[in-house]
């Protein structure tokens, strides 16, 4: 039953920007991540396009889970 839940919790066009966000982090070299060195995570993904919703409740607790920090710093 949760498992259902999570599926719905995000639109089709979120789980699209989802794995956008993610491949864009993946395929990134070390000289694009020296181009945005001034962005922060969330800066980065609303110019890619990411909702507000998606960056709340996916990449927010991902960030805070990966690096001790949250997106807006």
């Amino acid at each position: 039953m949760r498992a259902l839940a999570a599926t719905s919790r995000f639109t089709g066009i979120e789980k699209v920007q989802i794995v956008r966000g993610l491949l864009g982090v993946r395929t990134a070299g070390p000289a694009n991540f020296e181009r945005h060195d001034g962005l922060t995570f969330a800066a980065w993904h609303r110019a890619r396009g990411m909702s507000e919703h998606v960056l709340r409740a996916f990449f927010a607790p991902l960030s805070l889970a990966l690096t001790y920090a949250p997106v807006d710093r």
